[in-house]
């Protein structure tokens, strides 16, 4: 049951009425699949009880009691309505069954991770330009090229491979962020969230 899954759970408070007073995380795009199914949930069930404002009991045989239609016009409309709602609920469950199979992840999170991860190369690139320009000019009436100062100097060496390592570590993590944000927004945009 979808309101058992811990997607769900962690969000349905956020969905609510008074969700906007809970901070940034009720404007997460997970909360608003949340509250879309909490919705077409709501209208669901409103057009299967109004249907029955749609029918009369009317004594058959025996003790037997039949129900008959008796605005035949609104009953057809309160049918195709509860198609179309239970068509949207499908589709709204498989989504929400496959975001909680992601691990719960938020929206604004994987974003804020994938921004985060994705300038650490730009600052890694930037500070071994600055140590390059610094180890060069420190060392430029040694008589030896730029190539040979920074290969000869160990200190260099070392720094260079933290940064490169660090960039490293970046590019591995946006290599696996990047197609979970990918699917959650291909997921998301399918039943428009």
């Amino acid at each position: 049951m979808i309101e058992d899954l811990q997607f769900f759970r962690d969000r349905v408070e956020l969905a609510g009425p008074d969700g906007y007073q809970l901070g940034h995380r009720s404007k997460d795009r997970t909360v608003a699949v949340v509250k879309r199914w909490m919705a077409v949930s709501s209208d669901l069930k409103k057009a299967r009880s109004e249907t029955m404002q749609t029918l009369e009991a009317v004594p058959g045989k025996g003790n037997s009691i039949s129900l008959v239609v008796m605005d035949r016009e609104r009953f057809d409309g309160l049918q195709e309505a509860i198609k179309a709602y239970s068509g949207q609920l499908k589709a709204l469950d498989e989504a929400i069954k496959r975001l909680d199979e992601t691990g719960g992840l938020w929206f604004s999170d994987l974003e804020d991770q994938i921004g985060q991860f994705g300038r650490v190369e730009g600052q890694e690139r930037r500070q071994i330009a600055n140590m390059t320009a610094a180890y060069i000019q420190r060392r430029a009436n040694s008589g030896k090229t730029p190539d040979e100062i920074l290969s000869d100097d160990p200190e260099f060496q070392r720094l260079k491979a933290i940064c490169e390592n660090a960039i490293k570590a970046s590019d591995e993590m946006l290599a696996e962020l990047r197609p979970k944000l990918a699917e959650m927004k291909q997921l998301l945009e399918s039943v428009g969230c």
